[in-house]
């Protein structure tokens, strides 16, 4: 058996320290990117690798509507989120994800950020995009909203929300197939 001299082991400790922290943050940060079209297979696989978990094992390809909440995992959380995918033809038609937070100035914080980070990724809002989306029913609560194309067929928004019943949620983000 290798015995690990001090500095060593206070180095390896560093190093999964580090990684482990830092699991949790980039994805979180970053806006969702799943694309519409997806299997539920498929899907649970884009999401555990952002760190979202299948709520309901027993879920079949033939429900309309799923929850996944976010895995445990380690490091410092400041609100709660959860994404729902809704299915069409056993196959993802829109994805949401919720975001919660206790306080108005980091819900607000969030949203400019994932506003900069979709801007980065899909180039500036679309007022076409937005003419789509408010052809429907905005989200309860919504205060402001801005949305982006992302594909040919998928337009992304991201909605800042004043929290009401059921979700209570500062935050959506939303990816929708607008074919």
């Amino acid at each position: 058996m290798r015995v690990l001299s001090a500095s060593a082991v206070i180095l390896l400790s560093a190093v999964v320290a580090a990684g482990v922290v830092g699991c949790g943050g980039a994805s979180a940060d970053r806006p969702l990117t799943i694309p519409v079209g997806l299997t539920r297979d498929a899907l649970i696989g884009e999401l555990r690798s952002i760190e979202y978990c299948e709520g309901d094992a027993l879920a079949s390809e033939r429900v309309a509507r799923e929850v996944f909440e976010k895995c445990d995992v380690p490091g410092v959380e400041h609100g709660q989120s959860w994404v729902v995918a809704h299915y069409q033809d056993g196959r993802v038609a829109r994805l949401q994800r919720f975001e919660r937070f206790a306080d108005p100035a980091r819900a607000q914080d969030r949203f400019n950020l994932l506003i900069e980070k979709r801007t980065a990724a899909n180039g500036p809002p679309d007022d076409g995009a937005r003419a789509t989306l408010a052809a429907r029913e905005l989200p309860s609560g919504t205060r402001t909203w801005v949305a982006f194309r992302a594909g040919a067929t998928t337009v992304a928004a991201v909605y800042l929300l004043d929290p009401q019943p059921p979700e209570n949620a500062s935050i959506l983000e939303e990816i929708v197939s607008v074919e």
